[in-house]
């Protein structure tokens, strides 16, 4: 797991846009606590790893169908946003997706995109979550 990280934390690094990814981290329930501070700056990217199966295949080496999962928090652009603001969130996504598409290393196959899902329950913030394996 430790390369998959890496990998992508490098591949988000070098998105360039307007606003670059102001953030990269693993994730840790960051968005239960926004009501007491904002502990990092946006738009950031944290990297959650779903628990993993592992599969013993011969000589001590394993295997596994590793999910992980990309919270990509934006400012919530607000009911009245204009098609330009809303299209910043989903411009990030589409960046994400090809800096991450078929992303190879050592220990892992090219990633694929295989599920997004957005969790409104934030005022001011949109957490858009992008499954890749």
């Amino acid at each position: 797991r430790k390369e998959l990280y890496q990998v992508i934390r490098d591949a988000l690094g070098r998105i360039d846009r307007p606003q670059p990814i102001a953030h990269i981290d693993l994730w840790n329930q960051h968005m239960s606590f926004l009501e007491q501070e904002m502990p990092f700056r946006l738009p950031a990217v944290f990297i959650e790893f779903s628990p993993t199966d592992w599969t013993h295949v011969d000589n001590g080496s394993y295997k596994t169908n590793q999910e992980v999962r990309l919270h990509i928090i934006t400012e919530w652009p607000g009911p009245d946003a204009s098609e330009e603001g809303l299209g910043e969130v989903f411009d990030l996504i589409d960046e994400v997706l090809w800096a991450l598409h078929n992303l190879c290393g050592q220990s892992f196959r090219a990633l694929q995109r295989v599920g997004s899902e957005t969790n409104h329950d934030h005022e001011e913030l949109i957490d858009m979550v992008e499954t890749y394996r």
